[in-house]
């Protein structure tokens, strides 16, 4: 996985 796939995947779970 890839740092930006990872930043938009933490997005994700933040934003629930």
């Amino acid at each position: 996985m890839n740092p930006h796939a990872k930043l938009i995947c933490t997005l994700s779970l933040m934003m629930g």
